[in-house]
């Protein structure tokens, strides 16, 4: 059984200096183990994730998208601080459609998606 675990409103959410950088008991995935995983970095200082819905489609949460001017996607990546990592593909993107009814209090409807400016061919393993 899995333990929710609720944030109060004025509770500091964990820095990335002092947070673990690993799941507990959690294992690196394999290149490929998950392809249609995204990174997403929003205006260049706040990090989400996503998922490859369609060729041009990451889902994501509204949270993530709101008064975003901008967001740079990273798909087949496993070391995202690696500049050159073979097999990750990185598109900037300023198109997001946050759900119309998202709600910023209650968090309800916190889903968008995020258009991509290019097509992506995903070969089933890696986007190689």
């Amino acid at each position: 059984m899995f333990q929710r675990v609720i944030f109060a409103k004025d509770q500091p959410f964990p820095s990335e200096k002092g947070a673990e950088t690993h799941i507990i008991h959690g294992e690196a995935a394999k290149r490929g183990q998950f392809p249609y995983q995204a990174a997403i970095y929003m205006d260049r200082k706040s990090f989400c994730g996503g998922s490859l819905i369609g060729i041009t489609w990451i889902l994501t949460a509204a949270h993530c998208a709101v008064k975003v001017k901008a967001f740079t996607v990273y798909l087949g990546a496993l070391e995202i601080k690696l500049p050159d990592e073979p097999g990750r593909i990185v598109q900037e993107s300023t198109v997001a459609y946050p759900h119309e009814e998202y709600n910023a209090q209650s968090l309800n409807n916190d889903v968008a998606l995020v258009e991509l400016p290019e097509a992506i061919r995903p070969n089933g393993k890696c986007f190689l």
